[in-house]
């Protein structure tokens, strides 16, 4: 059986225009929203945050609200920065932190780091505590 050619030539076409993918090491900042609100006013609040600590807003199936730093200490002192501005305007949200290689095509990533990231916001207590952050559990130390 011949391949259509029509076919093969769109299928190559559709690949030299695809977004590359990118794979990179990156920490991962998820938060989960506990009320009912929509997402997207939520991630507009944040992207003001997100940009003061040079995080990348990003989208994954699953996720409510996910960003991508360079560095470890960039994205905790955000995550506390939007703990800090949630509690202020009344929104009950966590959130998690987590190390890991992603796959990054445009603004959506993937990976087993996304689902560990926003399991940990899933997972974290939603008042603030005093004390350091522990990125791996999600939970404050007294």
């Amino acid at each position: 059986m011949r391949p259509d050619h029509a076919c093969v030539g769109d299928f190559v076409r559709s690949l030299a225009t695809s977004t590359p993918t990118e794979s990179s090491l990156v920490t991962l900042l998820g938060i989960r929203v506990r009320q009912r609100l929509d997402i997207a006013w939520v991630r507009g609040i944040m992207r003001e945050t997100l940009d003061a600590y040079r995080g990348v807003p990003a989208l994954a199936e699953d996720a409510a609200v996910l960003a991508t730093f360079d560095g470890p200490g960039r994205a905790a002192r955000c995550a506390l920065a939007i703990v800090e501005r949630a509690a202020a305007a009344s929104l009950d949200l966590s959130v998690g932190l987590h190390v890991a290689e992603i796959e990054r095509r445009g603004a959506h990533v993937s990976g087993a780091g996304v689902a560990i990231a926003q399991a940990v916001a899933d997972r974290a207590p939603n008042r603030r505590r005093r004390g350091p952050v522990t990125a791996r559990t999600g939970r404050a130390r007294r």
